[in-house]
């Protein structure tokens, strides 16, 4: 790989994390697939995204399975690198926002109806807004936060924050950026500094991106480096995007485990191992 001259966007990218002592694990970049432009699809971000936290959140073996599937995509046709699923997925969180977009409004509305009122919020609607919330992202949501650019500043806060909470307690993440009228775009971070991979990588952290792929560090600020000063300058800091919204999952069953069957396996070829 020539990190002077790149072939292409996708050897581009992986010279860049290569900076970051970092690799690219595997290219993505949904605004090139054929597929997604034929389903008029308006991007699968979110779906791709919360499925790869569901995936690294389970067994060894579902972390494999999301990797491959956009590598076995590619190799049948390198320009639909998205597997179908994230379409149909995408489509119906299409649907899910619009109910929840209603649901909100009417929300907005008797909120609105007993502030004229005065008193507390009833905790039926906290209720409900929680209920919303947790449709979206998956009942495993941890934490929700939203922010405001102007209550911030730069994106850099919440990178911080998640640097903290994720050192701290391993943290799987959801990052949503939106600008009113324009739209917004989703990513993903794995903070495990509790994997040891080898020296090289004393803790595992990995970004996504459906514009770019999945990425691996060794390291939480090398991480961090790579979106803010790479990822963010280069693709979104110039969007003027000025609301964020901050998901975070524990890490599940923990990701590197082996599954009742795989474990069977094991023992059965380690007993035939001994009595043939």
């Amino acid at each position: 790989m020539d990190c002077d001259n790149p072939k292409d966007k996708r050897e581009e990218w992986a010279c860049y994390a290569r900076e970051y002592n970092g690799a690219q694990v595997v290219w993505i970049d949904q605004s090139t697939d054929t597929a997604l432009k034929k389903a008029n699809s308006k991007g699968v971000c979110f779906a791709l995204t919360r499925d790869w936290v569901r995936s690294y959140r389970r067994y060894r073996i579902d972390r494999s399975k999301f990797v491959n599937s956009f590598r076995d995509a590619a190799e049948i046709n390198p320009e639909n690198r998205i597997p179908q699923i994230y379409i149909t997925n995408q489509q119906l969180y299409a649907a899910q926002v619009a109910q929840n977009k209603r649901e909100l409004e009417e929300l907005m509305e008797e909120l609105e109806r007993r502030k004229k009122q005065g008193g507390p919020v009833p905790e039926g609607i906290l209720a409900t807004l929680a209920s919303i919330r947790k449709r979206a992202y998956g009942r495993d949501l941890v934490n929700l936060t939203q922010y405001k650019l102007s209550e911030i500043y730069d994106i850099s806060f919440i990178l911080n924050q998640m640097k903290q909470e994720g050192l701290a307690n391993p943290r799987y993440y959801m990052l949503t950026f939106r600008k009113k009228g324009v739209g917004g775009h989703v990513v993903g971070f794995e903070f495990r500094p509790d994997i040891h991979v080898s020296d090289n990588y004393p803790g595992l952290f990995e970004f996504i991106d459906a514009n770019l792929g999945l990425y691996a560090f060794g390291d939480a600020d090398k991480l961090l480096n790579f979106f803010d000063l790479r990822v963010w300058i280069e693709l979104y800091g110039l969007k003027d995007y000025d609301s964020f919204e901050l998901a975070e999952f524990d890490t599940g069953i923990g990701g590197l485990g082996k599954t009742w069957t795989e474990t069977l396996n094991d023992l059965i070829a380690w007993f035939k191992s001994w009595v043939v």
